[in-house]
């Protein structure tokens, strides 16, 4: 961790815009670096790949505050001038770098991609994915409404309705508009039908939920004792205490 005399050391980078750049490395030309700005920060592309420079080790009988001396010297030195001259580079125009960043990484690497595969790998759409997602769960939802009403209109309870669509009676009462069956609202053949299909397909989510509740149960941790674990815990630092 940067000491506070090393952050205050810290050199301003240029202001860049968002975007994704290449530029040449400072020190060798032929190395083209990769870089992400976002928010004016300017990090290293791929996560967790290095382009800068990395610290030899400190020469050997340091103390601790001399290592760290050392370290600030290094970063002084070295670090942060190459730093500042990617940004120059990056700064000096960005359009050839954001162009450089384009041609050399392959579509299926460019932070886009990237993102969309990890958000994939949590369940989560991203982009048009994500939008259709939206209007799929807007139309479903529409659907629970629309059959919460037919299936009150045609007698059913609130408590029926709200089990069957996993929602509490409020929520039906609030979609029926009025919790009463309304002799004014037609139930045709096919409200019921559209009704039967949102029905199967709540049915399904639910035990598809409860195979999920199911397996993660029995992959969970057995119970711990924990009077006996602390009690434990204790003989090891050789201190006593009644649990």
């Amino acid at each position: 961790m940067a000491s506070a005399a090393q952050i205050a050391a810290r050199p301003k980078l240029p202001t860049l815009p968002d975007g994704t750049y290449a530029v040449p490395d400072p020190d060798d030309p032929d190395t083209l670096t990769l870089w992400k700005v976002t928010a004016g920060s300017l990090d290293a592309w791929p996560p967790r790949r290095r382009w800068a420079p990395r610290m030899p080790p400190p020469p050997a009988g340091l103390s601790p505050g001399e290592r760290r001396e050392h370290r600030e010297r290094w970063y002084a030195a070295v670090y942060w001038p190459w730093k500042v001259a990617v940004a120059a580079s990056i700064a000096d125009d960005p359009g050839r770098a954001a162009d450089r960043f384009r041609d050399a990484v392959p579509a299926e690497e460019k932070p886009d991609a990237v993102l969309r595969r990890a958000l994939a790998e949590l369940g989560f759409p991203y982009g048009a994915d994500a939008r259709s997602y939206a209007e799929q769960c807007a139309q479903e939802q529409r659907e629970r409404v629309d059959a919460a009403r037919t299936m009150v209109a045609a007698g059913f309870s609130l408590s029926t309705v709200g089990r069957l669509l996993r929602v509490s009676k409020s929520t039906v009462w609030h979609w029926a508009r009025d919790g009463r069956h309304d002799a004014g609202q037609p139930v045709t053949a096919e409200s019921v039908a559209a009704a039967l299909v949102v029905l199967e397909r709540e049915a399904a989510d639910a035990e598809e939920q409860a195979e999920t509740d199911a397996a993660v149960a029995a992959d969970a941790e057995p119970d711990v004792d924990v009077a006996a674990l602390l009690a434990a815990v204790m003989e090891l630092v050789d201190v006593d205490v009644d649990v």
